[in-house]
């Protein structure tokens, strides 16, 4: 979960310019396209944070970006808790966009729509004993991840 490459955690290195699925030719199953999606919500974000839990090494990555990436904390790691590593290992993004960058006060609904359809199909690639939550409920991954 936790690679170090030059003693730098990877959320650490949050550039644009990362990423793999360049290659128009190659057969792909991403959802994304060259690694741009949390940087750039980052980046259209008031709040950005990145939480890593890894069990193995028993410890937490977090990092707090702010002003559209403009401020960066400084990164923390710490152990888990006992009660955070019978979680498991997890990735977790929150963020909170600035609207006022795109002359909106909210989210409409087919924006909300958007999000929501996103996070319906990552559950799909689950299995049953792992979860993903989106707003402030659990999606119950679909039998596709069960066959």
């Amino acid at each position: 979960m936790f690679l170090i490459i030059f003693f730098f955690y990877i959320p650490i290195q949050l550039k644009i310019y990362q990423g793999s699925n360049f290659d128009d030719d190659e057969k792909k199953t991403t959802g994304g396209r060259n690694g741009y999606g949390a940087k750039l919500a980052n980046i259209f974000s008031k709040k950005f944070t990145v939480e890593c839990a890894d069990t193995s090494e028993g410890l937490k990555f977090t990092q707090v970006w702010r002003n559209n990436m403009s401020d960066a904390e400084e990164p923390d790691v710490e152990e888990l808790t006992s009660s955070e590593a019978k979680k498991g290992d997890y990735v977790k993004i929150t963020f909170k966009p600035d609207f006022e960058r795109f002359n909106m006060s909210h989210l409409d609904d087919d924006a909300a729509g958007l999000l929501s359809k996103r996070a319906y199909d990552v559950s799909s690639l689950f299995s049953l004993h792992e979860h993903v939550h989106f707003s402030s409920g659990i999606i119950t991954p679909s039998p596709l991840a069960n066959p």
